[in-house]
Order: structure tokens, then C-alpha cells, then sequence
């Protein structure tokens, strides 16, 4: 029970998870005989696993939410040019430490946010976000609007007047999935 709790309050809510809270993810396990749905409940009712962000969105999950905001369908990458899907979603994980189906060990890709936000692999978010959004600027509509529809409450203050201050909305866009704000999980 504890190591199932372990796993999901690492995965959903935080590296170095607040006091208590495996042990009532735990607990709820445990009550309910190893079933899941309580065990969830557990983890979503209780207030300590609603703080500040705390996790970051791994390269895979990074594209593809950066490729949902921009409006791009899950039909339209199946139907893309193998290069173009090399551009924007293959090279880009690679780039940032997760490569497409080869994760180094038979436990998958880590969970930590230090493994992800390297020096390099921070310029590869970054570098990712410049090069899509000149491709994406004409389905993303006005830079406020994109926020919005990105981030929603999410989206601060200083991110709002920088995207607000952009000179080209290509500019704008690469703000916002360059964003901390975007990049948390």
C-alpha cells in the first residue's frame, strides 16, 4: 500500500511529498482492499495535493500539451510528413531527454524535475517553444486570447503583460509554451 501511494503522490503532486500524505493515500489503499478509485479519491480530496505546482511536465507530455493548445489533432500528426513530425515532436523529445519509446531502463523515464530541467535540456524546451510557434501563430489566434485558452488562471502576471508586450504574436506564443507556467504539471 505504501509503495503504491508512494509512486502516486510522487507522479501527480510533488518530488519531496508533504508530510502525511502517503500515509492517507496509503491508508485508503489498504481500507479498501488494493482497490484504485478510493485510492484516488484519497489522493484528490485531500488539500495537501492542491499546493503550489510543484512537478514539471516531462518532454512528451510538454509537446504534446504544447501541440493541443496550438490546436494541432491527434489526426493531423498521424497525417503529417515524416519530417514534420520529426521537427516538432521527435527531434524536440530527443533534445529534451525522452526519446520515443526508449526509455534507458526497464522502469521507465524518471519522475524527478531535476532529471528534466538541465541546463541543455532547459535550452531544448525553450528552443522547441521558438520553433514551433512561427508555425503555429495563425491557429493560435491573438496572443490574449492563446493565454487564456493555454494557461486559463493558471497564466501570471508578469506572463500576461510579457505576452501582452510581444511585437509579433509568434513571439507571444513562444512566451507562453516556454512559460514556467506551461511547463508545470
Amino acid at each position: 500500500a505504501r509503495h503504491i501511494a508512494h509512486k502516486l503522490v510522487v507522479h501527480f503532486v510533488s518530488d519531496t511529498p508533504p508530510d502525511g500524505l502517503i500515509d492517507h493515500v496509503a491508508a485508503a489503499y489498504a481500507d479498501s482492499g488494493g482497490a484504485l478509485l478510493p485510492t484516488y479519491s484519497a489522493l484528490l480530496e485531500d488539500p495537501r495535493a492542491w499546493g503550489p505546482p510543484e512537478k514539471i511536465k516531462r518532454p512528451m507530455e510538454l509537446v504534446a500539451s504544447g501541440l493541443l493548445a496550438c490546436g494541432v489533432t491527434g489526426a493531423e500528426l498521424v497525417d503529417a510528413k515524416p519530417h514534420l513530425r520529426r521537427q516538432m515532436v521527435d527531434t524536440p523529445q530527443r533534445e529534451m531527454g525522452q526519446p520515443f519509446l526508449e526509455a534507458a531502463g526497464p522502469d521507465g523515464f524518471p519522475e524527478e524535475a531535476a532529471q528534466w530541467i538541465t541546463p541543455q535540456r532547459l535550452a531544448a524546451r525553450i528552443r522547441w517553444a521558438m520553433e514551433l510557434a512561427p508555425r503555429m501563430q495563425e491557429r493560435t489566434g491573438e496572443p490574449a486570447a492563446f493565454l487564456e485558452h493555454a494557461l486559463a488562471e493558471q497564466a501570471g502576471g508578469r506572463l500576461a503583460w510579457a505576452v501582452g508586450a510581444a511585437e509579433q504574436r509568434s513571439e507571444a506564443v513562444a512566451l507562453v509554451l516556454a512559460s514556467a507556467e506551461f511547463n508545470a504539471r
